[in-house]
């Protein structure tokens, strides 16, 4: 995904989704951190059970990492997954801030996004 790609689709979800009040954390968010001049995606799903929540981060060129701790308050999130560290704080559907990997203070951004399960239209599961 090209620099131009992820800033077309940040801006989309910027400008198609209105302010809302803080959700947490639970739900499906994408993004992008700023890495050594490149731009690479983010994407993250959250999950809130009996054990606090869980979840998972992908990081592009780094692969899955597991939540490992999540600590939020009505404002900032605190998450850590082996060798990452993200701060951030919430703004309306979006969480912004620094995400420290191995010395580096990296900027990112994620975007609460909204799953739809679809179906496919004018054929069947057998192509018929």
């Amino acid at each position: 995904m090209s620099c131009t790609e992820i800033t077309v689709a940040l801006i989309s979800i910027s400008i198609c989704h209105p302010a809302a009040s803080p959700g947490g954390l639970p739900g499906r968010w994408v993004g992008a951190v700023q890495w050594g001049g490149e731009v690479r995606a983010v994407r993250a799903e959250f999950v809130r059970g009996p054990a606090g929540v869980t979840g998972l981060i992908h990081v592009e060129g780094k692969g899955d990492l597991p939540l490992v701790e999540a600590d939020e308050s009505r404002n900032h999130v605190h998450l850590e997954a082996p060798g990452f560290i993200f701060l951030g704080s919430f703004q309306d559907d979006a969480i912004t801030g620094l995400m420290l990997h191995a010395g580096q203070r990296l900027p990112f951004e994620l975007h609460r996004t909204v799953y739809v399960q679809g179906k496919a239209r004018g054929r069947s599961a057998t192509g018929a």
